[in-house]
């Protein structure tokens, strides 16, 4: 049953991503792993809400859910430039995940083996990262993934989403999607 919502949620993104997220090698070997990581994260903040627990912090290889406040304020989250040892920008969140995929960051500093390919099977190799921030961290994990293989086409992509915001780090830019 929880490998079947994996793949569900893998299909999901992969419609909502037109495609540029897959669960799949360019090969055909199913790999999940671009969701699996908010997934086990999503199971373990259902398990502290389950306890009772309102406020606080999941924090797995670069993505972040947060529920509540810290200390009465939204959480701070900061976003690694993925070029430089230096914090690219911070976001203020309540109840909201903040998945980054990229080819670097400050949880993988140095430049990461390849593991996303983009829509025609070649390894995703532009310089810089995508986050997504939004309501559920596998979704937005996922469509983290997926943006970086869409590269220039992923902030369109993102527009139909509008529960879900992207902000795109470059050597030369902080962009953010509407909304």
């Amino acid at each position: 049953d929880e490998m079947q919502r994996v793949l569900d949620g893998c299909r999901l993104v992969e419609a909502m991503t037109d495609g540029a997220f897959r669960p799949r090698t360019p090969d055909g070997e199913l790999d999940p792993s671009g969701f699996v990581k908010g997934w086990a994260i999503k199971r373990a903040g259902n398990a502290l809400r389950n306890r009772g627990l309102r406020d606080w912090c999941l924090t797995v290889g670069g993505d972040v859910q947060v529920a509540g406040t810290r200390a009465g304020k939204p959480w701070r989250v900061a976003i690694g430039h993925p070029e430089a040892a230096e914090v690219a920008a911070i976001v203020q969140v309540s109840d909201v995940a903040v998945a980054t995929s990229g080819t670097r960051s400050a949880e993988h500093p140095a430049p990461r083996e390849p593991h996303i390919w983009d829509r025609d099977g070649e390894v995703a190799t532009t310089p810089g990262s995508m986050t997504v921030i939004g309501p559920s961290v596998d979704i937005a994990d996922a469509l983290a993934t997926g943006c970086w293989a869409l590269k220039d086409e992923a902030f369109a992509v993102m527009d139909r989403l509008p529960e879900y915001h992207l902000l795109q780090v470059s050597s030369q830019s902080v962009q953010v999607s509407e909304g």
